[in-house]
């Protein structure tokens, strides 16, 4: 699929969506190679991809804040809010 274009604001949102499991996170970047059709990786394509994504715990968005990873734990906050 040859080299891809990563925008610093998509880098971000792949770190807030895999959060610090380097296998996980690995194994999105290879989904992401192989789903962008273009020759860039945009936000919107980790959003599609990983929308998909199971609803974190509150266990895990207390170990996030714990952790003071606070994009990630503002990300997982929005997650638990939409899904009610």
């Amino acid at each position: 699929h040859g080299a891809k274009k990563v925008s610093p604001d998509t880098i971000e949102l792949l770190r807030l969506v895999a959060g610090t499991d380097v296998a996980e996170l690995a194994h999105d970047i290879e989904l992401l190679t192989l789903f962008a059709e273009s020759t860039e990786i945009s936000p919107d394509h980790v959003r599609s991809l990983f929308s998909h994504r199971p609803e974190p715990s509150d266990f895990e968005l207390i170990t996030v804040i714990l952790q003071r990873d606070f994009p990630r734990a503002e990300l997982l906050l929005n997650r638990l809010l939409e899904g009610g």
